[in-house]
């Protein structure tokens, strides 16, 4: 923690605690926090309660664990519309909608959730798909999430599938374990996912991944629209999202 007289103890503490969250810490228990910052349990437990009844961190209870909270991504979106992150990706969303005439997306993964961060919609009135940013996309159910979950390492994905609930949306919807898995390993060998009305009926989305320098899953782009309009351009939009994802993923620095 920073000496700075200036700081509020509490606040920089809190911050602190948030801190010693990241991609290799997803989930610490009390005892680690405290062991991490040096400070008593009491005082750590007091200012993880205080964030967690405003939604900044989440107690996992059947592991004794804290994770980061969705009240950050929530913030987190409203500073996304000053970063390159979405100046990058805009264009090849543009590109797609302006030649398919559908809704084209952009999904960020973060803290094990996959949220809709950039859409450009289709310029048609009759039938035409829609989404909403900041919208919670299903890991199981939708193009994008079986992507994500396709290029976790098998830990991540095990842990990612205990928590998760398998809602069935429609009758499409996959449910069971390993149904999920044997489509999984499909994606991943593939590059690319399909959403057969699985979400909502009359809707198809077509997806392919996003990877930063580390050649770690970032997020996806994709096109969704009415199930005819999409199956009869399945070929060129498969062809253009692979082809724009590994753009999108070479500007971010990753290096196939």
């Amino acid at each position: 923690m920073s000496q700075n007289p200036k700081l509020i103890q509490s606040v920089q503490r809190a911050i602190d605690i948030m801190e010693c969250f990241d991609y290799n810490k997803k989930e610490l228990s009390l005892s680690e926090i405290s062991e991490i910052l040096n400070l008593n349990a009491s005082t750590v437990h007091g200012i993880l309660l205080t964030l967690q009844v405003n939604g900044y961190i989440e107690k996992i209870p059947e592991k004794s664990k804290y994770k980061l909270g969705t009240k950050l991504l929530e913030k987190g979106t409203l500073v996304l519309e000053d970063l390159d992150i979405r100046e990058i990706v805009r264009p090849y969303l543009k590109l797609l909608t302006n030649k398919y005439k559908e809704t084209s997306n952009f999904c960020l993964y973060q803290f094990g959730n996959l949220y809709i961060i950039e859409k450009i919609e289709s310029p048609l009135s009759f039938f035409a798909m829609t989404s909403k940013i900041g919208l919670k996309i299903p890991l199981h159910a939708s193009a994008s999430g079986k992507l994500i979950l396709a290029n976790l390492n098998q830990k991540d994905l095990n842990e990612v599938l205990k928590k998760i609930k398998l809602i069935r949306y429609t009758e499409n919807t996959l449910s069971d374990i390993n149904t999920i898995k044997e489509v999984l390993e499909k994606v991943r060998i593939q590059g690319y996912a399909l959403e057969n009305e699985e979400v909502e009926l009359g809707l198809y989305t077509i997806a392919a991944p996003i990877f930063n320098h580390k050649g770690e899953i970032l997020g996806t782009i994709s096109v969704l629209g009415p199930t005819v309009r999409i199956r009869e351009n399945e070929d060129m939009i498969i062809a253009d999202l692979i082809l724009y994802s590994k753009k999108i993923s070479k500007e971010f620095g990753c290096n196939p």
